[in-house]
C-alpha cells in the first residue's frame, strides 16, 4: 500500500469529524423537534438525508 501523504490524511481526518459533527447535530435536532423513539427517528434521518 502506497504511503498516505500529509495532506491528504489531513483532509480525510477533516471530512470524517464533519460528517460525524453533523450527523450528531442532526440526530440532537430531531431528537428536539420531534419526541419519537429511536427506530423512528432513524428512519426519518436516513430518508431525508441528502449528500
Amino acid at each position: 500500500m502506497p504511503q498516505m501523504k500529509p495532506l491528504m490524511w489531513m483532509l480525510l481526518m477533516m471530512y470524517t469529524g464533519a460528517s460525524i459533527f453533523l450527523y450528531m447535530i442532526m440526530i440532537f435536532y430531531f431528537k428536539n423537534k420531534y419526541n419519537l423513539n429511536y427506530n423512528e427517528k432513524m428512519k426519518l434521518i436516513l430518508t431525508n438525508w441528502k449528500w
